[in-house]
């Protein structure tokens, strides 16, 4: 399988509450601060969540809507991939009408909440952008996330017809830079396919023994698939602690502090346990705010200078890895 020009990046957990979503919703805008060209997808069908963060369209989720395909105010990916099952994408007025609908462009969004005035002013300068892609609904009686999960060959055809049709739209010649994918939590056959296109694989991880070990058991089975399958070889693992709280703001007595740093020692050992070479366990982190706890959302601005800067660090280092 050829190599996608963008640079693909899944978002991934063991389980769920490890602040994957808003990462992905943080880093995509974060690149895009920085003039990159970027795609943003949730890919979460059993839980999509990007859309109450970026709050550009709803979707009521446990619906009917994904097998009404006459009320087409929630349709998203899961929509498009049975389209390109069913007809392989012949079906141009829909094509046609999705991405005119159901594609959302984030420029104006971030520039307006981004501060200080440099990053807006980088933002007004620069060429970046931002497209998202909302996931769909499904209904809780069925296994539809399951059952109309697309092979890694399905995705990768449906991703360059997705690029093609953006850039025919917005700009012919503008080629992205990054996709950025929110993926299920867990190893499924929702999520593997998801991470079998990647490049690279950003696992989002609290600092707990059921995340930190849970984590380290997903790991070995990607270094299983590592193992047998030549494609795998290639793909750069990225273990990032989420929801990371700094004791020393924290009303404990010393004694509590002190058993709260040891069980943070006692979790992080769960990395030992990393198939050797496998892996980077990088100083990259995201530190623990109301974004992640209450109030999901973009945090590109002065009141969320500290966490705004984490996910630009992990930008940055995207951006380093694909300009090696």
């Amino acid at each position: 399988m050829p190599i996608l020009n963008p640079t693909v990046v899944s978002c991934c957990s063991f389980k769920g509450g490890a602040g994957r979503s808003t990462a992905a919703a943080n880093i995509a805008a974060a690149l895009m601060i920085e003039g990159k060209h970027v795609l943003l997808l949730d890919m979460d069908f059993g839980a999509p969540g990007l859309h109450e963060i970026l709050r550009v369209c709803k979707l009521e989720l446990y619906t009917d809507a994904i097998n009404n395909r006459s009320d087409r105010s929630m349709h998203g990916l899961q929509h498009l991939f049975q389209e390109f099952e069913n007809h392989e994408g012949n079906n141009t007025n829909y094509v046609k009408w999705f991405f005119s609908n159901r594609v959302f462009r984030l420029r104006q969004n971030i520039s307006a909440i981004a501060s200080p005035a440099k990053w807006s002013e980088k933002i007004e300068k620069s060429e970046g952008e931002l497209f998202y892609i909302p996931s769909s609904p499904q209904p809780p009686e069925t296994n539809e996330g399951e059952k109309r999960a697309p092979s890694t060959q399905q995705f990768f055809r449906i991703f360059q017809h997705i690029v093609k049709e953006l850039k025919s739209k917005i700009n012919p010649k503008m080629n992205f830079d990054f996709i950025i994918i929110d993926s299920a939590s867990g190893i499924s056959d929702r999520s593997t396919p998801v991470h079998g296109l990647s490049n690279i694989i950003l696992m989002f991880y609290r600092q707990s023994l059921q995340h930190s070990f849970g984590t380290v058991s997903m790991a070995k089975r990607f270094y299983n698939y590592r193992r047998i399958s030549p494609k795998w070889k290639q793909k750069e693992f990225l273990f990032i602690p989420s929801c990371v709280m700094e004791l020393e703001s924290l009303p404990l007595s010393p004694a509590m502090a002190k058993q709260v740093s040891e069980y943070r020692q006692q979790s992080m050992k769960a990395f030992d346990q990393l198939p050797e070479g496998f892996g980077d366990v990088s100083d990259l982190s995201v530190r623990d705010d109301d974004s992640l706890r209450v109030f999901e959302r973009l945090v590109m601005n002065e009141q969320n200078m500290p966490i705004a800067k984490d996910y630009l660090k992990i930008a940055r280092y995207l951006i380093q890895k694909r300009e090696k």
